[in-house]
C-alpha cells in the first residue's frame, strides 16, 4: 500500500514539475512575445504584464502589475484603444481579450498591438490618396488612365470637359474611337512604343473629334505604370487644349501669307528699312517701276535712290522717323530711275519695332509724277485764271461806266424829247393837222420805249453782279401777288389762274420775285390772244427731282425754235404782234442759273408753253 502511494506521490511530483516547466515556458513566451500580453482578473486588476506591454503603456512590468485596467474587456472580441502615454503621446492599440485561468484563478487573457505607426501610414496614405484624387480632379489639364487596349480606366473631369464626354460615355470608348483619322497612325504608332518600353514618354500635338463633332487640338504628354514584373499595367495621358493657340497660328499664318501676297502683289511700291537707312526689302512693284530687281535693291542704302538734291532733306526726314517710332509722316521728293529719268513719288512712313526690337521704317511710296505735271498745269491755268479775273473786273469796270453812260447821257435827250413833244402837243396842238399831231404822240411813245428799254438793259446786266441772299422763300405766295397785279392791270380779260399751294424752295425771294413775274407776265402776254386764257403755276417731278413749271395756253411754239427763248434780244418768228424787248426771259436764265439752277421750256404750235425751272434744295 505504501508503495502505491510512493508511486502516486512521485506521480504526482512528476507531474507538478512538469506543470511548472509549462507555466514558466508560458511566462517566458509571454515575456518574450513582440506583442503586449497582459493577465487582468476579474475584478480589473493587472495580474501580469510583459515588456511590450510595459512599453505601450510607457512603464516598466512591475509599475504596471496590480494597477487597474479600466478598458472595457469583452471575450473573443477585437477593439481598438487609444492610450494616453506618460510622455503625452497617444498610442493606438489593438486588444483582444479571452476568458483563461491565472494561479488557477479565472482571468482575462489580453493581447495588445502597438498599431500606431500603421494607422499613421494608413492616414498617410489616406491623405496621399486625397491630394491626387484632388489633383486628379481638380487639374487645369485633362488627365486619363488608359488600359494597353486603349481604354480609359479613369478620367478627370478636364479631360471630358475638352472632349464633350462624359466619364461614363468615355470608358465605353478607346482612344482609337475619338482619334482624328489624320492623326491615327502617328498617335497610335507613339502608344505602341510605350507599351513596348522603346519610349519612356512622349509629348505629341494631336485632334480629338469631340461628341458634337468639333475638332479640338491637344498636346498629349503619355507614360507608363509597370507592374513589378515590368508588365505595363496603364498609361497616363496628360492633355491640354491647344486650340486657340492652333487657331492663333493659322491665324498669323494666313496674316503673313496675306502680308506677303500684299507685300509681292501691291501695285504700290513698299519698301522696309533698317536704322542704318539700307533697303531691307523691296517690293516687285517698286523695283519695276524703278527700272530695277529686287536683288539689285536689297542690301543697299535707300539714298542711292533720291536725286541728289533731295537726299539731305530724306535724310533728316528718315532719321526723324526714327526718333519718334508709330509716328506716320508723309513727303514728296524726286527718286532716280535706272535709266535717269526723274520719277516724283509720295512716301508715307513709319518707325516700327521688328520681332528682335529692332527699329526699321517702313515706307508706302506712290508714283505723283503725271499729279504733279497737272499741279503744273493747273498752275499756269489758275495763272492765266487770274489775269482773265483781272480782265473782267477790268470789262466789268467799263460795263458799269456803260451803264452809267446809258443812264445819264442817254436819258437826258430822250427826257428833253419827250418833255418838248408834250410842250408843242400842249401850246401848238391846236393849230396842227391830224398827221402832225399822230407824229408827235408816235414820238413821246417812241420815248417812253426807249426809256424801258434803257431800264431793261440796266436791270439785265445788274441781274450778272447782285449779290444772292438765301433765304426759305414763298414761291405759290409771290406767284398769287403776280397773278393779282395782273389782273388788277386788265380786269377786262377773262383768265384762270391755277396756282399750287406750298411750293417752297431756297434762293434769294427778291430775285425770285422777278423770275416768277417774268414768267408770268410772259404767260400773260401771249394769252392775250385767247378768250378764256388758263395759266398755271405747280410742280412736277422731272427726272425724280422736283421742277416748278408756268404752264399757258396760248399759241406756243416750236421746239427748234426752244434754243433762242432765252437769249437776249431774240424774238421768235410772229412775235413781233406782242409787246417787249426780248429780255424777259433772258433774265430769268440768269438768275435761275446763278441760283444753281436750270430752266428750259416745252411747247408746241398752237397748244400753249411750259416753261420749266429747277432750284437746288438746301
Amino acid at each position: 500500500m505504501f508503495e502505491k502511494i510512493d508511486e502516486i506521490k512521485a506521480e504526482l511530483e512528476l507531474k507538478t514539475r512538469q506543470l511548472q516547466a509549462c507555466n514558466w515556458r508560458i511566462r517566458t513566451i509571454m515575456t518574450k512575445s513582440r506583442h503586449g500580453i497582459v493577465i487582468v482578473d476579474m475584478s480589473k486588476t493587472v495580474r501580469f504584464a510583459n515588456p511590450a506591454a510595459a512599453a505601450i503603456f510607457d512603464c516598466n512590468a512591475d509599475e504596471l502589475t496590480g494597477t487597474r485596467f479600466d478598458h472595457p474587456l469583452e471575450p473573443d472580441k477585437s477593439a481598438e484603444l487609444q492610450i494616453k502615454a506618460r510622455d503625452g503621446r497617444t498610442v493606438i492599440v489593438e486588444m483582444w481579450a479571452v476568458e483563461t485561468e491565472w494561479d488557477a484563478d479565472q482571468a482575462w487573457f489580453v493581447s495588445l498591438r502597438d498599431i500606431t505607426e500603421s494607422k499613421q501610414a494608413e492616414e498617410a496614405l489616406r491623405e496621399s490618396e486625397e491630394r491626387f484624387r484632388a489633383t486628379f480632379n481638380q487639374a487645369a489639364v485633362g488627365i486619363g488612365h488608359v488600359t494597353p487596349d486603349g481604354r480609359w480606366l479613369r478620367i478627370n473631369q478636364k479631360y471630358c470637359d475638352i472632349v464633350g464626354y462624359t466619364e461614363e460615355e468615355l470608358k465605353a470608348l478607346t482612344v482609337r474611337d475619338i482619334t482624328h483619322p489624320d492623326d491615327m497612325e502617328t498617335s497610335m504608332k507613339h502608344f505602341q512604343l510605350l507599351l513596348e518600353g522603346k519610349l519612356g514618354n512622349y509629348s505629341l500635338e494631336k485632334r480629338y473629334i469631340r461628341k458634337d463633332g468639333s475638332t479640338v487640338w491637344v498636346n498629349l504628354t503619355a507614360s507608363v505604370v509597370s507592374d513589378a514584373d515590368g508588365n505595363p499595367r496603364f498609361a497616363v495621358g496628360v492633355v491640354e487644349d491647344i486650340t486657340p493657340r492652333k487657331r492663333a497660328e493659322e491665324a498669323l499664318r494666313f496674316s503673313e501669307a496675306r502680308y506677303r501676297a500684299l507685300f509681292r502683289d501691291n501695285p504700290i511700291m513698299i519698301v522696309t528699312l533698317d536704322a542704318d537707312l539700307t533697303m531691307l526689302s523691296v517690293n516687285p512693284t517698286c523695283a519695276s517701276q524703278l527700272g530695277y530687281t529686287t536683288d539689285e535693291l536689297e542690301g543697299q542704302p535707300v539714298l542711292r535712290l533720291f536725286h541728289e538734291d533731295d537726299r539731305p532733306a530724306v535724310t533728316e526726314q528718315l532719321r526723324m522717323c526714327l526718333q519718334n517710332p508709330n509716328q506716320v509722316y508723309r513727303w514728296q521728293f524726286r527718286k532716280t530711275r535706272k535709266d535717269g529719268r526723274l520719277v516724283w513719288v509720295e512716301e508715307i512712313a513709319q518707325a516700327v519695332y521688328d520681332l528682335n526690337g529692332l527699329l526699321n521704317v517702313l515706307v508706302v511710296c506712290q508714283d505723283i509724277t503725271e499729279r504733279k505735271r497737272a499741279e503744273e498745269e493747273i498752275e499756269i491755268l489758275n495763272s492765266n485764271l487770274a489775269a482773265r479775273a483781272s480782265e473782267l473786273e477790268s470789262a466789268n469796270s467799263e460795263l458799269e461806266a456803260f451803264n452809267y453812260a446809258v443812264s445819264h447821257d442817254l436819258r437826258r435827250p430822250l427826257t428833253n424829247i419827250n418833255s418838248y413833244c408834250q410842250v408843242i402837243r400842249e401850246l401848238c396842238g391846236g393849230n396842227l393837222d391830224e398827221s402832225c399831231r399822230g407824229y408827235i404822240e408816235q414820238i413821246y411813245a417812241g420815248t417812253l420805249s426807249m426809256n424801258q428799254l434803257i431800264d431793261a438793259l440796266l436791270n439785265f446786266s445788274l441781274m450778272a453782279r447782285k449779290e444772292l441772299h438765301r433765304e426759305l422763300v414763298d414761291l405759290s405766295g409771290i406767284a398769287r401777288a403776280a397773278a393779282a397785279e395782273l389782273a388788277q392791270a386788265a380786269p377786262e380779260r377773262r383768265v384762270t389762274f391755277r396756282i399750287a399751294e406750298g411750293i417752297m424752295s431756297s434762293g434769294d425771294s427778291n430775285l425770285l420775285q422777278v423770275v416768277l413775274e417774268n414768267l408770268l407776265g410772259n404767260a400773260w402776254k401771249y394769252t392775250s390772244v385767247r378768250e378764256e386764257a388758263i395759266i398755271e403755276f405747280g410742280v412736277a417731278e422731272i427726272g425724280g427731282k422736283p421742277a416748278c413749271f408756268v404752264r399757258d395756253n396760248g399759241p406756243g411754239f416750236g421746239m427748234a425754235d426752244a434754243d433762242k427763248l432765252f437769249i437776249a434780244f431774240q424774238r421768235l418768228p410772229g412775235a413781233e404782234e406782242f409787246t417787249g424787248h426780248g429780255i424777259g426771259l433772258a433774265t430769268v436764265e440768269r438768275i435761275i442759273r446763278r441760283h444753281g439752277g436750270k430752266v428750259w421750256a416745252e411747247g408746241e404750235p398752237g397748244k400753249g408753253a411750259t416753261f420749266y425751272f429747277t432750284l437746288p434744295t438746301e
